[in-house]
């Protein structure tokens, strides 16, 4: 028998989709580009603290991210400059070793694409 490894972007690609919408956050509505430019600094600070103690303050920030897209914010064109500075934050989730954290990413990665 080989061994199959499943890494943590392989594993975004096997989320059933019922799964991914069953926990779906509620949207949350923004208002003017500076409200959100506000959000999306706490969500990035929330993101970039790796601290092992931090990881569902992680996992909350990308509800957060999937709430304010559900809310109509991906609709304001800054929008897609703030999640263009988020990526790199946003691949670390995904290859975090939290599997709880990986799901939250590859979640909000779906949403986003």
């Amino acid at each position: 028998w080989s061994r199959f490894y499943v890494t943590p972007a392989l594993l975004c690609l096997l989320l059933p989709c019922s799964k991914m919408s069953a926990e779906s956050p509620e949207p949350r509505l923004i208002y003017s580009e500076k409200d959100l430019a506000r959000h999306f600094e706490g969500i990035m600070q929330d993101l970039q603290n790796k601290n092992h103690d931090n990881w569902n303050k992680r996992c909350e920030a990308l509800r957060t991210i999937r709430a304010l897209i559900k809310g109509g914010a991906n609709d304001l064109p800054v929008f897609a400059s703030l999640i263009h500075s988020a990526r790199q934050v946003l691949a670390d989730c995904i290859a975090d070793l939290r599997s709880v954290l990986v799901k939250e990413a590859c979640k909000t990665v779906s949403l986003l694409a």
